[in-house]
Formats: C-alpha cells, sequence, structure tokens
C-alpha cells in the first residue's frame, strides 16, 4: 500500500510540526494486494499513478495556502505537497494568500490567476502556484454588479475596498474609476492617493498602466484590466465610468450616481479592452442595470514597467482606404512601421487567400512596447474564440490608438477562412459596399470579425501589420 505520509514528510521536512505543515485528511488508498488491477502492476515503492503535487516557486515574493475540496492540504510554512488518489479524481483547488500578499497564478490546468480552479488527476499532475508581495498597485473589475443608485464617489471606493478584502487582498487604499458633472476621474484617483499614483499591475501580474498621466493621456494601455478581485476574467462586460477617453467627466452619470431608475443612462467602460473603449465603449447603460466598477489600489509607490518581449511585430497601419488592392495596404504597412522592423504584410483577407497564410503559427508576435499578443497558433486560435490574446493590437508605429474602434480584416470566419468579394470590398480594390473590419481593442475573436458588422468600403480605417 502507498503511503501519503511519505510524500507529505518530504514535502513538509522530517518534522512537520517544524515547518508548521499541516496534513489533509487521507484520500482512500488501494492496497495492491486487495486489488493490484488498479495500480496496473505499478511497484509499491514507484511513483503515484494518480497524484496531485502542489508547489510554491522559490523566488516568489509572497506566501499563502492550498486548500483541496475545501481542506487544507498547504499552508504558509509548507512550499510542496503530493496527494495519492485511488483513481482518477475530479477535486478543486482553491488559493488563498497570506496578509499583504496575492495569489498571481498557475500554469495549465489552472492556468491564470483564477483563485478557484477545478482539476482532473488523471495522471501525475504538478501545479505551480505563485504568491506575491504587494509592492505594486493592482487593479480589478468587480465580481459583483450594482445599479448606479450607490451615491458618492467614497460610497463606490468603500465597494472596492470590500471587494478586495473579501478575495483576500489586504493593506490596499482604493478609488473607484468614475467621474461625477464635478470631479473627473483622474482627479478622484489622484485625491485618494494624496497625488499621482505610480501606475497598475492587474492580478495576473502584467502591467496595466504606468500612471495617469500615461494612461489618461497617451492611452498607454499595456495589457486590459480583465480579471475580477478572484482571477475570473471578464470579458464583454461593462463597467460604470461616467467618463470619456481621458477620464474626464461625460455627460452622463446617472444623477452623479444616486439614480438607479431604469432612465437612460450613464458611460459605461469594457474593462477586457484597450484605450478608448476601456473607459468610453459609446454605449449608455441604463441606470438601474447592476454593472460592475472599476478598482484601481493607490498606495504603493513602486513605478510599474513593461519589459520587451522578443518576437516579430504586430501594429495597426495609417488609416487606409480600399482601391489600391492588398498590395496598397502592404505598402502603408511598410511606409509607418516601428523602428527595426523588416518587410512587412497587411494582415488581411482575399478572396484566394486566408490571412492566417501570413502566421507562421510557432513564431512570437509582439507590440513594439513589449507586451506579447501571442504565438501565431494564439492568434488564429482566438480568431476562433477559442482563446484570448495575450492583449490587444491598439497600438500603431507611432501612438496608442484610443479613437478609431474598427481595423479592416476583410473576414468572413476566423483567420483560416479566406473573404469574399463583399467582406474585402472587391478584393481591396472598391469603395463601394460593405466590408469586415475587426474591433481593434478587442482580445476575444471580435478583434478579427465582430459578429456580422459591416463598414462602409470609403472608410478611413487602419490594417493589421505584421512583420515577415
Amino acid at each position: 500500500m502507498r503511503h501519503l505520509g511519505h510524500a507529505l514528510l518530504a514535502a513538509c521536512g522530517l518534522a512537520p510540526a517544524m515547518t508548521g505543515c499541516t496534513f489533509p485528511a487521507l484520500p482512500e488508498l488501494v492496497d495492491a494486494a486487495d486489488d493490484a488491477g488498479a495500480n496496473d502492476g505499478a511497484p509499491l515503492d514507484g511513483p503515484p499513478r494518480w497524484s496531485l503535487t502542489l508547489r510554491k516557486p522559490t523566488d516568489a515574493t509572497g506566501d499563502g495556502r492550498f486548500l483541496v475540496n475545501g481542506e487544507l492540504v498547504c499552508d504558509e510554512a509548507c512550499r510542496e505537497v503530493t496527494l495519492d488518489y485511488a483513481g482518477p479524481t475530479m477535486v478543486t483547488l482553491t488559493a488563498a494568500a497570506a496578509a499583504g500578499d496575492w495569489y498571481q497564478g498557475a500554469n495549465a490546468p489552472c492556468d491564470g490567476p483564477a483563485r478557484t480552479c477545478n482539476v482532473n488527476v488523471d495522471g501525475e499532475l504538478v501545479i505551480t502556484g505563485r504568491f506575491s508581495e504587494i509592492d505594486r498597485n493592482l487593479v480589478f473589475v468587480t465580481s459583483q454588479t450594482f445599479a448606479a443608485d450607490f451615491g458618492t464617489l467614497a460610497n463606490a471606493d468603500a465597494r472596492c475596498a470590500t471587494a478586495a478584502t473579501a478575495a483576500g487582498i489586504t493593506g490596499g487604499v482604493w478609488a473607484a474609476m468614475l467621474s461625477t458633472s464635478t470631479v473627473d476621474a483622474r482627479d478622484h484617483i489622484s485625491a485618494v492617493a494624496g497625488g499621482a499614483p505610480q501606475g497598475w499591475i492587474r492580478i495576473d501580474g502584467k502591467p496595466f498602466s504606468d500612471g495617469l498621466t500615461g494612461l489618461a493621456d497617451t492611452y498607454r494601455v499595456w495589457h486590459p484590466v480583465l480579471f475580477d478581485e478572484y482571477g475570473v476574467a471578464r470579458v464583454d462586460d461593462f463597467a460604470w465610468t461616467g467618463s470619456g477617453y481621458t477620464l474626464r467627466a461625460s455627460p452622463n452619470n446617472c444623477m452623479n450616481w444616486t439614480d438607479g431608475s431604469p432612465n437612460p443612462g450613464a458611460t459605461v467602460g469594457r474593462p477586457d479592452r484597450g484605450p478608448g473603449d476601456f473607459t468610453y465603449s459609446g454605449f449608455g447603460m441604463a441606470c438601474h442595470v447592476p454593472t460592475r466598477l472599476v478598482c484601481f489600489m493607490v498606495n504603493q509607490t513602486t513605478p510599474v514597467v513593461q519589459p520587451p518581449s522578443p518576437g516579430k511585430r504586430i501594429w495597426l497601419s495609417q488609416p487606409f482606404v480600399p482601391g489600391g488592392g492588398v498590395a496598397a495596404a502592404d505598402a502603408l504597412c511598410n511606409s509607418a512601421k516601428p523602428a527595426g522592423v523588416g518587410p512587412s504584410r497587411a494582415l488581411l483577407a482575399t478572396t484566394t487567400r486566408a490571412a492566417a497564410d501570413l502566421i507562421a503559427p510557432e513564431q512570437l508576435y509582439v507590440r513594439h512596447d513589449g507586451p506579447a499578443i501571442g504565438t501565431g497558433a494564439d492568434i488564429i486560435a482566438a480568431s476562433r474564440n477559442e482563446r484570448l490574446l495575450h492583449t490587444g493590437i491598439w497600438l500603431s508605429a507611432f501612438v496608442y490608438v484610443a479613437d478609431r474602434r474598427y481595423a479592416w480584416t476583410g473576414a468572413t470566419g476566423p483567420l483560416t477562412a479566406p473573404g469574399d468579394d463583399a467582406s474585402t470590398c472587391q478584393d481591396w480594390t472598391s469603395t463601394a459596399g460593405q466590408g469586415v473590419g475587426g474591433e481593434l481593442h478587442a482580445i476575444n475573436a471580435s478583434f478579427w470579425r465582430p459578429s456580422e458588422l459591416r463598414q462602409d468600403c470609403s472608410e478611413h480605417l487602419p490594417v493589421y501589420c505584421i512583420e515577415e
């Protein structure tokens, strides 16, 4: 019979009392003498057939606990624990950070920062979960939704603080990203901070923006907020803002956040989107509709930077008007491109070619301000709505683009599908009719083909440019 205690002693040290490790209730184990088939003849002292190993990386700056099916299996002092099972088993893994730390995420199958993950232990599974010290400001969108009658900015701030505390994120001072008719959101955030905040990272640790000037004046967004306080991605959702692109007040704020009636409405943004859509989606939400808040921590002083990622560059061209064919779009990409970029092509579908033909599946594609968009395979999968881009393609060779929503694609389906005469404006030779453009601030399939939305072929829209 295999003994779970041996694995735990190896993980926690020879004397568990000295390390502070907590032992879980043992899963049911199968004695090989009673049921040799359950182990398929594996030697008794061999590795377990069905096991879950939970690890904390040695370079982690924070700490926390792992629970399996609600039972503590690894406390703050534990660095690694292995659980054996008698056969394939579904379990629920929960991560809980220590005070002053937060849970940054784990590898597949718990890929991402979600604090709770359902795991199918169907072999020898190893999950490494990272806890980090809160030494930079966090930003998240609330998991809860609220009608627009919360009354004051201070009340909205309190909702942010309550959400953070409930998720185990402690020690923060929080400001809701909201404007009123007399207070701009950027000024509200600065007032709560007692000065200009240093910038923010999101719940998975990726940098969001480097400060209010970068965010509000130059629209510098490295990665969208995306995650709620529990690490759950909130895609195609809305948040109250009462603000325009520059985080200054818009006219629509549900009577300064005192009106919870069906009256229209208040300005909302989309937390899974880039600059522009993030603060001002172009939609007005009726005041009674439960909607999320975007919450900024403001009391940390460590600057936030985006390190460069190696790879081929992808960016937005200058505005393109169909008429000269795909060759004209290619020429536009090559006429204005980031420094150091080689020959490039316009990522456009034609009637005889899928845009995916221009992408190398194993190649990593990056924005020239640092973040990775994804491999070619990732980008193709995102166009099928099978995954999300790491971040969006909202940066031109020169500026972050906030005031345009669409980029020409010619899509009739995912990147692997050719276009047709209508979707490609007659293979980009005509200004008559309506073609297809993607939403350039999106990280899901809408970046390539947003439902059945069409654009007049006479429109001046950028194209996605890709380095060969």
